[in-house]
């Protein structure tokens, strides 16, 4: 993660951007309100996606079943 203030991502806008997208780096941008965070829309897409999937009934508990067992005992998956 890259922390920045607001007056240097002014200054500097279009070099984070391109950071943030070519790095799949998070760009939090502070502000005398709070503070922001920049991120690329693949990210933000994969982000979407993975809130989707764990939405889905009953895929939490198969995606933790699946996390708990060892390798060598998953069954084989055919590409």
């Amino acid at each position: 993660m890259t922390a920045v203030s607001i007056v240097n991502f002014s200054k500097n806008a279009a070099e984070y951007l391109t950071h943030a997208v070519k790095n799949q780096d998070v760009i939090s941008v502070t502000t005398e309100n709070g503070t922001a965070v920049i991120i690329s829309e693949e990210e933000f897409r994969g982000m979407l996606e993975t809130i989707a999937l764990l939405r889905a009934a009953g895929m939490p508990e198969r995606v933790e079943e699946a996390r708990s067992t060892p390798v060598e005992e998953s069954d084989d998956f055919a590409w």
